[in-house]
């Protein structure tokens, strides 16, 4: 895999590609960022202290609320 912050462009030439597109995003204490399913993103903390938490939320399984005793 490429190395995202010190990327080898001669064995990843198309990661030259991607990061062209790239976005970027700098949040703030507090701030929550969705990315949706399959984005591959990259994380890195600004500060020496830092909390990350990830919430693996699927619509397709709240879309129908589990019911007790269906057959």
């Amino acid at each position: 895999m490429v190395h995202v912050t010190a990327p080898d462009l001669d064995r990843f030439p198309r990661f030259a590609s991607a990061l062209e597109v790239a976005q970027v995003a700098e949040l703030s204490p507090g701030d929550a960022i969705f990315i949706p399913r399959d984005w591959f993103h990259h994380v890195e903390a600004l500060d020496r202290f830092n909390v990350l938490v990830n919430y693996w939320w699927d619509a397709r399984e709240d879309s129908a609320p589990a019911r007790e005793g269906r057959s």
